[in-house]
């Protein structure tokens, strides 16, 4: 069952039962002890009546004179502890007795039950025997002694052990809540979420563990987020990488056909990047792609995203683009690369950029038919010179502003 399965449940039931046995021990123990000390309080009580109707015995036996012993008998007999009294002499005749009809009778003595017993002494003066005195009790005040007291501790011990079990689940909860929470922030974890701080207030072995964990959770944190980060970005540049580009521009296609959108794809591809690589190094065309990219992301709108693709080839997605404005915005891209000078120890390096452009709307069939023609598009660019934007959808349309219009030479 789960309830047996959880730790804190598990300690409660262990205290509980512990405690169980304990109390049942000192119940025991105690009521042992009660029981004697009732049972020898009563006999006590037995012995002074006994003593008392011993001494009225003693005369009564002498003279014989019944009446002299009948308001000891009387007193006696009041009480509910009492239940039958007879003063018998050696010949076993009655002189007395708490039942009138019995005096001058034999007696013989009835059987005592299991509520009854018989107590018995023997009266005697100058070492001769008169008779002898019967006293018949009643041990119920010793049972209802016993049971009250059975019965009050029994009270109290369940008492005890409700308290103790209410104790053991408080204890069990305050020692594993911060153990369950350490569970359910690793079971977070293993879903996909992110993990949050532990409580790690107070000075104990578990704050030390949580003080622990939260430090492994920062590490975590911190390199689950480098990763997702590296996960959809370049890690040269910080733009967003080919996974981050496919995901975009699949739901930019998704807009054009469901809700009549139109986007643009631009496709970037530096010239004569190899030309910086091979002359000053790797470095310097790293540093090439960084400023470069830092340039063209500074002339884009926050929903703009630049991607790089991969060696010097960049991509550029609008979303909600209109045509005339793309065209605007190729040519201020393909003047910030070209008007760019790479300072690399004490060189001054300038490389140009060759786009093509792709418009996506209802029309665009898929995602690779929209990437084919932003590739033949760029081919073309670099095919009639380089340093070119190139969009066959331009011409197309008649538009004013022509791939020949757009295009500077170096």
């Amino acid at each position: 069952m789960h309830f047996f399965r959880s730790l804190k449940y598990r300690i409660a039931v262990t205290i509980f039962i512990l405690e169980a046995i304990l109390l049942s021990v000192v119940l025991w123990h105690t009521q042992t002890l009660a029981y004697e000390q009732t049972k020898s309080e009563i006999e006590t009580q037995d012995h002074v009546i006994l003593d008392l109707l011993s001494q009225a015995s003693s005369h009564a036996l002498e003279e014989p004179d019944s009446n002299y012993l009948a308001p000891f008998i009387e007193q006696a007999s009041s009480s509910d502890n009492v239940q039958h009294i007879s003063l018998v002499t050696t010949d076993s005749n009655v002189v007395a007795s708490s039942d009138p009809g019995l005096i001058g009778s034999y007696l013989k003595p009835q059987e005592a039950t299991h509520n009854t017993y018989w107590r018995e002494r023997s009266i005697q003066k100058n070492g001769n025997d008169l008779g002898n005195l019967y006293v018949l009790f009643s041990s119920e005040r010793l049972l209802n002694s016993y049971e009250d007291r059975i019965t009050q501790g029994i009270y109290i011990a369940l008492i005890g052990m409700l308290i103790i079990a209410v104790i053991g689940i408080i204890m069990g909860h305050l020692l594993t809540q911060r153990l369950e929470k350490i569970i359910e922030q690793t079971s977070s974890y293993t879903h996909g979420e992110g993990i949050k701080h532990i409580n790690d207030k107070g000075n104990d072995e578990l704050s030390v563990l949580a003080k622990s964990l939260n430090l492994m959770i920062d590490k975590i944190n911190h390199s689950m987020r480098e990763m997702e980060h590296l996960a959809y970005h370049d890690p040269l540049t910080g733009l967003a990488n080919r996974r981050n580009y496919d995901s975009r521009l699949t739901h930019a296609l998704d807009s054009a056909k469901s809700k009549g959108h139109t986007h643009c794809l631009m496709l970037l591809d530096i010239d004569h990047f190899k030309n910086v690589n091979d002359t000053c190094g790797h470095d310097a065309g790293d540093q090439l792609l960084v400023e470069i990219a830092q340039n063209l992301t500074g002339a884009l709108r926050v929903r703009d995203t630049l991607v790089r693709l991969g060696g010097d080839e960049f991509a550029l997605l609008i979303e909600r683009a209109e045509t005339d404005d793309m065209k605007v915005l190729a040519e201020k891209l393909r003047k910030i690369v070209h008007e760019y000078r790479l300072e690399f120890d004490d060189r001054h390096l300038s490389v140009s950029v060759s786009i093509g452009v792709v418009m996506i709307t209802e029309d665009s069939y898929s995602i690779q038919q929209i990437m084919k023609a932003a590739d033949d598009a760029c081919y073309l660019a670099k095919k009639n010179g380089r340093n070119t934007v190139f969009c066959r959808d331009w011409e197309k349309d008649g538009s004013h502003l022509t791939q020949k219009q757009l295009r500077i030479n170096i």
